[in-house]
């Protein structure tokens, strides 16, 4: 089969999410480990049982944590 059989997404994904989320795991934790996955459900579950691999386990890049820091420029509300 192709790798799309195996990826989740829209409806399926957030089917998934609560089926993980219901499993015991934090929905920040399970998207989290989706990303990882690429969407791979199996994969996904790996991830929480077993952890994150390291790229994944690291705070965001410094540059995206300034931008979210910095003084907002209006455009909210």
């Amino acid at each position: 089969g192709s790798a799309a059989s195996t990826m989740a997404s829209g409806s399926a994904l957030q089917e998934t999410i609560g089926t993980l989320c219901a499993m015991g795991f934090a929905e920040d934790e399970v998207k989290r480990a989706l990303r990882a996955a690429f969407n791979n459900p199996d994969r996904a579950v790996e991830y929480l049982t077993t952890g994150l691999p390291p790229e994944f386990q690291e705070a965001p890049p410094a540059a995206a944590a300034a931008a979210a820091a910095a003084p907002g420029g209006g455009g909210e509300g």
